[in-house]
């Protein structure tokens, strides 16, 4: 195959030469341009630039591999683009003639650049079924998840395909299965367009090219209307396909050894991302969920309880809430997830934003029966399962335990005591630890870990051989990952990401464990809640 005498001189050079022009036309891309790009990729530095009509370039690090995709010009391909944007190095580009040799002689440089570095180098291209092939209207289930691998014959690394093939026969869209078919063919590209670079010069870098075409499941076939939850689903299960075909691709075919497909994610964090992490904090830290819904009169209201022979339900009495849970909402669902790139962390962000809904609604609802309701939403019910599993526990614990024999009682002010002395410990190790310890007039008994600090309340009686453990518990472990959390850079580390009640407890009950403080009683207290 002949290859043009202008590309392969650019190709065969990591800088440009000084002067040379690739178009005259105003959208291609410049000669300068490219060498920057090139020289911040030979120092391992980010790279996120913007291209003509709409286009960017994303490379967070030096990695043997680049997801391209062309917007097509005589027809909206809405929402494609987004499935390439999960990956750390990707490029979104017109397609538009003015710009095609330019595309290629970065692309080519870019490619040059990193085979140096890992002795091969991978472009995936993504692109969409046109609508005149979909024959979406005959099909039952029009979001059913097809794919077309587009592979040439004698570029065809070892495995590389296969583990792509296998990967995207696991993606699930609403529990429905994907089709997944493999082509060979000469020119990898979409339908229309030319290849991104010629196989001769793709064979003269070590260079492979393996396109994906994908069924736009994500969009109506008649208004081009996107459909959103649909679309974040197929990406994130894309992106995870191609992080285990790039994982196959670098173990096999280059020198880059990665310790799993889980490390080829991004890793540069965007603008967008700390700002939503800022907004969702902000609006966690404007309430206590668990302080807000804790009874001011619990004594009162056991003994109203009790001198009803325990048959009128009790009335409680909450602290005023210091915010307008419409307002937060209001502030909640103005927060801009959808500048989010990355699948990933715009899943996380959105069920946290989900459950700081449900959250604010239990709040507005406190006091009435739609507040349960919120709670089965945001905790769940006791399912058989785990009831049975509970009950085996008890079973294993010894019947003997030295609860059960009279034990010191520390008060209110002495168990403050012990925990401050804990505090003291980790302030050695951490100074920044700002944690206090509060005896709570508005607190009957119990014991409660708000924004960092343990509230007691006045009457709590704790016997001796407990202290230890519940010290454990609270500080060792609710306070500890507080502010470890908040060491972090990302807000949501401190407050919490959604339905983290449920691992936090788990390692506190561990915690007694290792202190020896996980006895029968403490057990049967949990099952009589």
């Amino acid at each position: 195959m002949a290859v043009d005498s202008a590309f392969s001189e650019t190709v065969n050079y990591f800088y440009l030469p000084e002067g040379s022009k690739v178009s005259e036309h105003p959208k291609a891309i410049s000669q300068q341009f490219i060498k920057t790009v090139c020289a911040r990729i030979a120092e391992n530095k980010r790279i996120r630039r913007t291209l003509p009509d709409r286009g960017r370039l994303h490379i967070d690090r030096q990695l043997p591999f680049l997801c391209v995709y062309r917007s097509p010009l005589k027809y909206e391909d809405a929402g494609t683009e987004r499935l390439v944007m999960g990956q750390p190095s990707y490029l979104i580009a017109s397609s538009d003639t003015g710009m095609r040799k330019s595309l290629s002689e970065l692309i080519g440089n870019i490619a040059r650049t990193l085979t140096r570095e890992f002795g091969a180098f991978l472009i995936f291209e993504v692109w969409s079924t046109q609508k005149s092939e979909n024959d979406i209207d005959a099909d039952p289930l029009p979001i059913t998840p097809e794919f077309k691998i587009a592979t040439q014959p004698t570029l065809n690394p070892s495995g590389t395909v296969e583990t792509l093939a296998d990967a995207l026969r696991l993606v699930r869209v609403r529990k429905l299965e994907s089709a997944v078919k493999i082509v060979s063919t000469r020119k990898v590209a979409p339908f229309g367009l030319p290849a991104l670079l010629p196989t001769a010069v793709l064979r003269e870098m070590g260079c492979t090219l393996i396109g994906l075409e994908v069924r736009p499941i994500y969009r109506s076939s008649e208004t081009d209307e996107v459909f959103p939850i649909i679309r974040r689903t197929l990406a994130r299960e894309i992106t995870g396909a191609l992080q285990k075909t790039f994982f196959q691709f670098s173990r096999t075919q280059t020198t880059h050894r990665p310790a799993h497909f889980h490390v080829l994610g991004r890793r540069a964090v965007v603008k967008a991302v700390w700002r939503v992490d800022k907004e969702l904090a902000e609006i966690s830290n404007a309430f206590d969920l668990l302080l807000q819904v804790t009874p001011i009169n619990t004594e009162a209201a056991y003994a109203s309880f009790r001198r009803s022979h325990f048959e009128r339900t009790p009335v409680f009495y909450y602290r005023p809430q210091p915010f307008d849970a419409a307002i937060l909402k209001r502030k909640l669902w103005n927060t801009r997830l959808e500048s989010i790139e990355d699948p990933t962390l715009g899943h996380i962000f959105r069920e946290k934003r989900y459950e700081l809904d449900i959250q604010l609604t239990m709040l507005s609802h406190i006091d009435t029966p739609r507040f349960l309701h919120g709670s089965l939403q945001l905790f769940g019910s006791v399912d058989a399962d785990l009831l049975e599993l509970a009950e085996q526990i008890v079973a294993q614990v010894p019947a003997r335990s030295r609860e059960k024999t009279p034990s010191i009682q520390l008060n209110a002010a002495a168990f403050a005591e012990r925990v401050a002395a804990e505090l003291q410990y980790y302030r050695q190790q951490l100074p920044e630890l700002s944690a206090n310890v509060e005896v709570r007039d508005d607190m009957y008994s119990g014991l409660m870990v708000s924004k960092g600090n343990l509230l007691i309340g006045k009457k709590t009686g704790i016997p001796a051989s407990r202290a230890d453990a519940l010290i454990q518990h609270e500080v060792g472990t609710h306070i500890l990952t507080y502010f470890n959390g908040q060491a972090q850079p990302f807000q949501m580390l401190y407050t919490g990401l959604a339905g983290y009640e449920e691992m936090q407890e788990g390692l506190a009950v561990l915690s007694e464990y290792l202190v020896g403080g996980l006895s029968l009683p403490r057990l049967d207290s949990w099952q009589h809640v």
